[in-house]
């Protein structure tokens, strides 16, 4: 079933509320574009010169600041991007969607990829091409 039952809905509300353990990374892609917040598509391939947003939604619970995200995009062994974003809501309150975008222009054509770590695991990985037009 789609619905959670009770015990699920207040196990998240007391995460939210009263949670000290940091943010919680649940949704992310790489896409061309982000409108109204939302990710436009999750990219494959992108022409050489094309920009790159690397979407992520995460769970925040109030009263929290995580330092412990990081964002890598490499092509081959060497990062060509890192981004460390600190998480935290203006208000301190508690956030189903805390969404941040870090954005990227590939200088070269290649494989790169992406990889989204929190503190030295790797979380998330995808990988795309920029191609010579």
């Amino acid at each position: 079933s789609v619905t959670p039952s009770p015990k699920e809905i207040a196990k998240i509300y007391d995460y939210l509320m009263f949670g000290n353990n940091g943010a919680i990374l649940y949704d992310y892609r790489v896409t061309n574009n982000v409108i109204e917040n939302e990710p436009t598509d999750t990219l494959r391939s992108i022409p050489l010169g094309n920009e790159v947003s690397v979407w992520l939604n995460f769970l925040l619970p109030r009263n929290v600041v995580d330092e412990n995200f990081s964002i890598v995009i490499r092509r081959g062994p060497i990062p060509e991007f890192v981004s460390k974003p600190v998480l935290q809501r203006e208000n301190n309150q508690g956030s189903l969607y805390h969404r941040i975008v870090r954005k990227f222009k590939p200088s070269r054509p290649g494989i790169y990829m992406v990889q989204v770590f929190r503190r030295d695991v790797v979380l998330q990985e995808h990988q795309f091409e920029v191609m010579v037009q």
